[in-house]
């Protein structure tokens, strides 16, 4: 098959050639576009409100999150655990097609789940989720479902937290009663005489009341060292009672604060307006591409089929 013979077929079906040509391009173009151009982007903006880990009597009046709680929330919102839920929410397995992938089709769900989302989280705490789907309401439903796992995982992580907080309070004030017993048992072993006195709990480091303890002491003929003794031990009591209604005061205050851990969201944004993520130009280069390779082979296979057609059906027949 020589160069003119090429030309010659070419130019007599030069119409043929070029409708099958753009027929190529529109059919390919439009295809690309129904597989991967319908993507819709759509999201919600959102704070958590009213649950900080902050260990103060106004912790539950604390509208946004600190900065170490935003590192929770950033945790939660890069785990495998949120993405996983939402693939087994949604059967994003059946949904993506990568059931046939057989043991890696849950982990193929889950990198396309990925792929298609964006979360921001800026530092005021306002958690941004964009997720671009065919489906313009599975695209908003799947953000809408990620927003409330990530609210109850933090809130999960606030309740452990408190819980946590709890048992070590409760354990001081374990450790402290135990220490007020020993002291009990302690200032038991004196006479009433001298657990009888009364001294402000500063006495020890009152120079002026110290001289009194003594003056005290000849007068009634006590043992200075016995009254210093239950003093100092009197001090150290009332210590130990400062720290037993500091923790009981923390554990209730932890206690009541479980009571206020809801599911509080403050959603600022919801994308229910749904914008199309299309890219002419990949589906453009796309149906190009697809037409020059019809046009190169249409211009080789017409002289082809024209010269060699009576030798083609005669070996078709013989094969019949």
């Amino acid at each position: 098959m020589t160069r003119e013979e090429i030309i010659r077929h070419t130019v007599k079906y030069r119409k043929f050639i070029l409708l099958i040509t753009f027929a190529t391009f529109i059919v390919v173009s439009s295809f690309s576009y129904y597989l991967n151009g319908r993507f819709y982007k759509s999201g919600i903006e959102f704070y958590i409100v009213g649950a900080s880990f902050a260990e103060s009597s106004n912790e539950n009046n604390a509208i946004l999150p600190t900065k170490q709680e935003l590192e929770i929330i950033k945790s939660i919102t890069n785990s495998s655990q949120l993405y996983l839920y939402v693939v087994n929410s949604f059967n994003l397995v059946k949904y993506y097609h990568t059931e046939n992938f057989q043991n890696s089709s849950i982990s193929e769900a889950e990198d396309k789940l990925r792929n298609v989302t964006s979360i921001k989280i800026d530092e005021f705490g306002k958690v941004s989720i964009y997720i671009s789907d065919l489906d313009n309401y599975q695209a908003f439903n799947m953000a809408n479902a990620m927003m409330k796992k990530i609210n109850e995982q933090y809130n999960s992580h606030l309740k452990n937290f408190k819980k946590l907080q709890i048992e070590k309070c409760e354990k001081q004030i374990k450790f402290y009663e135990n220490e007020r017993m020993k002291m009990n048992s302690e200032i038991s072993k004196y006479p009433l005489s001298v657990l009888n006195l009364e001294f402000s709990r500063d006495s020890l480091s009152n120079k002026s009341s110290i001289k009194q303890i003594k003056g005290f002491c000849e007068k009634n003929g006590l043992k200075l060292g016995d009254v210093l003794n239950v003093l100092n031990i009197f001090h150290r009591l009332g210590m130990v009672e400062d720290q037993i209604f500091k923790f009981s005061e923390q554990t209730q205050r932890f206690q009541n604060s479980l009571f206020f851990i809801k599911k509080n969201i403050l959603i600022t944004n919801k994308f229910i307006s749904y914008k199309k993520s299309v890219n002419i130009c990949h589906h453009f280069i796309l149906g190009l591409r697809m037409a020059l390779l019809t046009l190169g082979s249409l211009i080789i296979l017409i002289p082809f089929w024209k010269i060699y057609k009576d030798d083609i059906l005669l070996v078709i027949k013989k094969n019949k």
